[in-house]
């Protein structure tokens, strides 16, 4: 009599187990509908090809768009973004080369790289970060020609080597990417 009543005990608390599972779910399904229909999904990962034109903002911010050029979208409050502004200081001598974005019109980052880069408006920083769908910084694009010629982000981009080695192999490539 005892063991019939454990074994129904444990059948109701698996079956309790099994609609909580299937209830949490079913929830977790439903968040992720709702961020696909806001556009916070995964639809939209970061993810910048080589061969895209870059977004308007962007080309109309560069100081010569048919030339090179590198772009880095920066934030004063991230640590690696000032690892990579010793970076862009160290391998860049012509303000020309390098447009930065930052998300405020004064910080540390701007006055650390003010003279050595051409800035883009906080403005025009967030339309190219919704543009490109970044959520987090630093990003590295070299463009020529208004066309993404590579592109890096992250610990990728914090060092002079690594730099200097998407910086050279973007200027070696072909103008003409698809």
């Amino acid at each position: 009599m005892l063991l019939t009543v454990l074994v129904v005990v444990q059948t109701l608390v698996c079956v309790v187990l099994t609609v909580a599972l299937l209830g949490a779910l079913r929830g977790i399904a439903e968040l992720r509908l709702r961020l696909l229909r806001i556009g916070g999904g995964m639809d939209q990962q970061f993810r910048i090809d080589a061969g895209h034109d870059v977004p308007a903002v962007v080309a109309a911010a560069l100081p010569d768009p048919r030339s090179t050029t590198l772009i880095a979208m920066l934030s004063d409050d991230c640590p690696a973004c000032h690892t990579v502004a010793d970076v862009l200081l160290e391998l860049f001598d012509d303000p020309r080369d390098v447009v930065v974005g930052l998300s405020r019109e004064l910080g540390a980052l701007r006055s650390r790289l003010d003279g050595h880069v051409t800035f883009m408006t906080p403005e025009a920083t967030a339309e190219a970060m919704a543009a490109w769908h970044l959520s987090s910084t630093p990003v590295v694009v070299v463009q020529r020609g208004g066309v993404v010629v590579g592109s890096a982000y992250g610990p990728s981009v914090q060092s002079v080597d690594e730099l200097r080695d998407l910086w050279e192999s973007a200027r070696s490539r072909r103008t003409q990417l698809l």
